[in-house]
Order: C-alpha cells, then structure tokens, then sequence
C-alpha cells in the first residue's frame, strides 16, 4: 500500500515542481472552459484575445465570454518554465461489480459505491491528465449448495484506487462538454468481509471470514478503465467501465478478476 501513495504522491506533482502566487486575468466561456493568462486585446462587445503561459494566443467572440476576472492563483512551474493550469474535482456514485472468467459465469452482480477527489492537470484545450483517489467497494454475490444445503454468498471487497486517466474534452453546446477518459488504475485491498449464509432445517447459520488474507483473495489489482462524461458548467455526471487484468487469487485454471460499471456524480473547483 505504500508503493500506492507514493505513485499518488508522485502523479499529484503532475509537473508542478515549483508553486507561486500570482495575479492573472481569468476568462470564463460559457461551454464551461477556463482560458487563464493575459488580455492583449479587447474590442468591447466584439472579440478578445488572451495570451497564455505557455505563449499560445486565443481569440474568443465576445458571445462566448460568460465573465472576466482577475484572480490570485497558484500556478505550477515544471523544468522548462512553462505553466500548466490545474483543477480539481470532487466525486461520488454506485459501483456494479462483478467476476469475470468461468468463476463470474456462477457469480451476481453486487452494489457497491465510491467516493474520491481528482486533479485535472490540463495539458491544452482540449487534452489533460487526470489522476484521482477513491474509496470503492466491489465483489460479488452467488448462491449454491454445499452438502446438499442452500448457501447464499457475499463477497465485499474495499479497494483505496488510483485510476491515472487521459481525458479530451469536447464541447456540445454553450457550458456543456463530453468528456472521453481511458488509462490504468490501480488498487489496495484494505478491508472486507465475505459471508456465507446456510439455510439448515429452516435455520439460517452465518459464517464470515476476511475478504483478503493469506486465505482470502490478493490485495493488490490492476486494470484498465473507460469513461464518458457530460460537464455541465462544474458539474460532472459520467459514467465509467474498469476491466481487471490481475488474478483475485492463486489457484488453478481460469481464476477471476474484477469487472466494475460505476455512475458518478461529481463538482470541479
């Protein structure tokens, strides 16, 4: 688990090796973008123009300016002098999760949820990386038989996960924008209990035991995730897809791995 906070340790810099306050002029467009820099013209009701850190030049429409304003922030500095702008992002929603492989085809899909904060370190316009930390809960659900009784099954699994995306943003409309997301995430098994419910001469007899261990499933997993967004203004709804690439355990044969389908609501700042 250390190695995982050291990875978001590391991506939280994101190029921001050296932080400093300054004023600058802060363009807000209606599709929902932020452009920061300088105002190097302005033609009143007409068009502006606005010179960024990095040296690019954009000209906007004024029916495209919601407001401008003039801020104190913090701007990040990597190697090479050039700045990049960062956001952050908080969200929430439910998880549908389940097993794949010939382990999954005997399993249900079990509700879950998770929550998380995310910087957007934007790289232009329309590309950035997109690093976040949940809280998330997975597993699985099954019924059989064992020794001719009916068994119910439940397996909850509660991961700490980074997902490090690549994300583009596309504008719809005036403050509307879809955003694409694809890359890797990875996870820590930190608690969970799995439980099994006998069903004997009409009594119900409840085991449990712990989801990871030495004989439980592995702590650590990794995969590859998918998403689509609509942002509204700050508010993000999206909906996303994690293709597990590790094993859950060791063992013989085709063994499972996690397969999750989340909704979430979120905010950006």
């Amino acid at each position: 688990m250390k190695k995982l906070f050291l990875l978001f340790a590391i991506l939280l810099g994101c190029n921001t090796l050296v932080m400093a306050q300054n004023y600058q002029e802060v363009v807000y467009l209606k599709n929902g973008s932020i452009i920061r820099g300088v105002v190097i013209e302005q033609i009143p009701d007409t068009s502006l123009k606005v010179k960024t850190a990095d040296g690019s030049i954009f000209a906007y429409s004024m029916s495209e300016v919601e407001k401008i304003a003039k801020e104190e922030t913090t701007e990040a500095t990597n190697y090479n002098g050039s700045k990049s702008q960062i956001s952050w992002n908080v969200k929430a929603g439910m998880n549908m999760s389940n097993w794949s492989g010939d382990t999954g085809e005997d399993t249900k899909v079990k509700i879950g949820y998770k929550v998380g904060v995310g910087m957007e370190c934007a790289l232009d316009k329309t590309w950035s990386i997109q690093p976040s930390l949940f809280f998330t809960t997975k597993g699985v659900k099954a019924s059989g038989e064992v020794d001719s009784y009916p068994v119910d099954i439940t397996v909850n699994q509660m991961y700490l996960e980074l997902p490090v995306n690549v994300q583009a943003r596309l504008p719809l409309t005036d403050g509307m924008n879809i955003l694409l997301a694809a890359g890797p995430y990875f996870a820590y098994g930190i608690a969970g209990k799995s439980t099994a419910d006998y069903n004997s001469n009409g009594q119900t007899i409840t085991v449990k035991s712990d989801t990871f261990g030495d004989d439980g499933l592995k702590r650590f997993d990794a995969g590859l995730g998918l998403g689509v967004s609509l942002e509204i203004k700050k508010v993000i709804i999206g909906l996303d897809g994690q293709w597990g690439l590790t094993k859950l355990a060791d063992s013989e044969g085709d063994t499972p791995k996690n397969i999750n389908f989340g909704l979430t609501v979120g905010y950006r700042f």
